[in-house]
């Protein structure tokens, strides 16, 4: 009877070990279940977050087509030879600062020539008034020896 009382010991804790066992692995299981729902939940609160900046993304760029496109037709009126072309400020500011250093260029560029046409015709004017006061200084001597 004592050995049977031991062996029943013995079975019981052989028993209880195996619960413990299976509790253990039944907790471990839990944990790694919670660890992977928290993933799951973490893609997709990431998905979600990617999800709306990518409309807010399409959104922004369906804008800026919209308006490039807007402008190419007006372009393409003032081309044509109607419409009006409105442009944002920023990109006319640029426009015309570019074209006022083109037209101050070209401005320099005429003066420069102008300025050096003038030169010229000076440079012109009193070689042939050399030449010509050289043949009246010429002809006064010719007539001065014939008198």
């Amino acid at each position: 009877m004592y050995g049977n009382i031991e062996y029943l010991c013995s079975m019981l804790k052989s028993e209880e070990h195996s619960q413990q066992i299976l509790v253990s692995q039944l907790n471990a299981e839990k944990r790694a279940r919670r660890a992977a729902e928290k993933k799951a939940h973490d893609a997709d609160l990431r998905v979600s977050d990617l999800t709306n900046r990518n409309m807010d993304l399409e959104s922004r760029l369906e804008t800026q087509l919209n308006k490039v496109s807007e402008m190419v037709q007006q372009i393409t009126a003032m081309l044509m030879g109607g419409g009006v072309l409105s442009l944002p400020d920023s990109l006319k500011e640029e426009l015309i600062g570019a074209m006022r250093v083109e037209f101050e260029r070209q401005k320099q560029e005429l003066k420069d020539m102008h300025e050096k046409e003038k030169q010229e015709l000076i440079a012109s004017f009193n070689a042939k008034l050399a030449a010509k006061d050289n043949e009246i200084a010429r002809l006064k001597g010719e007539k001065g020896k014939d008198s």
